[in-house]
């Protein structure tokens, strides 16, 4: 019973970081080739503050998570400040498209 109550806690936990975290994260994905995803992630700070914002990065195809791979963004962002992340992911299997990139997990929004 101890460990549902601390899984049910660390649930609400991450839960509340994602409400009150200011960060936007819009991104693009493309198939580089077969098994490569080229991807371009803006993560924009509105707020007033400055941020230290760590997150991790899913690829997903008409709304499906593609399995494999994965990118974490780590970003310390000025108050009203912004910053452009590229790269390319490998994938171990054929991919036949990609078409969203957004954050799954929260991991740090300080």
């Amino acid at each position: 019973m101890k460990n549902i109550l601390a899984l049910g806690g660390l649930a609400l936990a991450s839960a509340a970081l994602a409400q009150t975290c200011p960060v936007i994260l819009t991104g693009t994905a493309k198939l580089a080739d077969a098994h490569h995803v080229a991807y371009s992630v803006t993560v924009t700070n509105p707020s007033a503050r400055p941020v230290a914002y760590n997150a991790r990065i899913d690829f997903f195809l008409k709304g499906t998570k593609i399995p494999g791979g994965f990118e974490n963004i780590v970003v310390n962002l000025p108050a009203k400040g912004k910053k452009t992340i590229t790269g390319s992911e490998p994938f171990v299997e054929k991919l036949t498209g990609v078409d969203q990139v957004k954050a799954t997990r929260i991991r740090s929004c300080k």
